[in-house]
């Protein structure tokens, strides 16, 4: 039986996901937000989902400073989103980019932590 791989020293290549449409929700925070710099860092342009539009407007300045695609802000709260926000999503997805390659969804709330 062979030894598994490090996974720690995996590295993307270059431009892994170059002219990649991905939408990242969650993007304002955590991994969602490691997630987002990560696939722009890649060659992606990255659609920043999240409720607070300033963490989005913080994560979207670091990305364009580092000199990546620039990203969409998508504000909305997927915990209360209506019908016609979703179909406002759509569209404004539709309008911008044409096609969406990929969706990374990371958005969620831990909750009380407490024994299994």
């Amino acid at each position: 039986m062979s030894a598994l791989p490090d996974l720690r020293k995996y590295r993307p290549a270059e431009g892994l996901h170059e002219g990649r449409v991905i939408v990242v929700t969650g993007a304002g925070d955590g991994i969602g937000r490691a997630l987002a710099k990560a696939l722009a860092a890649s060659g992606a342009t990255v659609g920043l989902l999240g409720k607070t539009s300033r963490k989005l407007e913080a994560v979207y300045d670091e990305i364009t400073a580092a000199g990546h695609p620039q990203p969409a802000l998508l504000p909305l709260n997927l915990e209360t989103a209506t019908a016609a926000e979703y179909d406002a999503l759509y569209k404004a997805l539709q309008e911008e980019f044409g096609r969406l390659d990929g969706l990374a969804h990371l958005a969620g709330i831990l909750g009380r932590c407490s024994p299994i």
